[in-house]
């Protein structure tokens, strides 16, 4: 039989079996990253929290209001992000930019997607560290003050 017949998506599934294989790796492992990090900043944020409660009462004693405090330990935390991100958007690049080569037609690398993972990134540390900071700041002073 000189001629065989296949269908067009059987024949592009079969030439990019091993990069969709590579897609759920990556999903995968990137949302674990995600859980991993999202615990170790957790984790920070309550040692951090449990290392700053006495001056949390004393500000919150003194008239700050919640938002304050609030803003006060979030912005520490959105200064790492924003580091992290300015480390780790160069270095994507780069490698999105060769991974891209591969392929006959593909699509410029803009600066858009990159600013959206940074937002998405500084919203989930900022709902992360924000639950504990506003648990922390609707606790009462007078009982982080006594413990001593």
């Amino acid at each position: 039989m000189p001629y065989a017949v296949r269908f067009f998506d059987e024949q592009f599934t079969m030439a990019y079996r091993s990069d969709l294989q590579l897609s759920r790796l990556i999903t995968i492992f990137s949302f674990l990253a995600i859980l991993i990090a999202c615990m170790g900043l957790y984790g920070l944020s309550t040692h951090a929290l449990s290392q700053r409660v006495k001056e949390l009462s004393i500000r919150k004693i003194l008239g700050a209001e919640l938002w304050q405090i609030i803003y006060l330990v979030v912005s520490k935390f959105l200064r790492l992000i924003i580091v992290a991100s300015i480390i780790a958007s160069p270095v994507a690049y780069v490698v999105m930019s060769r991974w891209l080569t591969g392929f006959v037609y593909h699509a410029p690398l803009g600066v858009l997607p990159f600013v959206a993972v940074i937002i998405i990134m500084m919203m989930i540390g900022i709902l992360t560290v924000g639950f504990q900071t506003l648990k922390a700041a609707l606790a009462n002073p007078s009982q982080a003050l006594r413990m001593e």
